[in-house]
């Protein structure tokens, strides 16, 4: 592993995050009652699997929200 191995692992963790938040948000904002109900399993998942990975860098690193800004959606 190179000196650089956990930051990387850290960013690519917060990276995830960031990423499924986005998710989250961009499937909050389609507005099709047809598929309203497949939109809210996609939900659920991304929120359940953010809650993991926050869980994973609050052991890592001591915190559980990501440096990286929000990203726009």
């Amino acid at each position: 592993m190179t000196a650089n191995g956990p930051v990387c692992i850290k960013m690519g963790i917060e990276y995830e995050i960031r990423k499924y938040q986005r998710g989250i948000r961009v499937a909050h904002k389609i507005e099709n009652p047809d598929q309203e109900e497949k939109y809210q399993n996609i939900i659920s998942r991304y929120a359940s699997r953010v809650t993991q990975l926050k869980k994973f860098l609050l052991a890592e690193t001591g915190r559980c929200s990501p440096s990286l800004p929000a990203w726009p959606v």
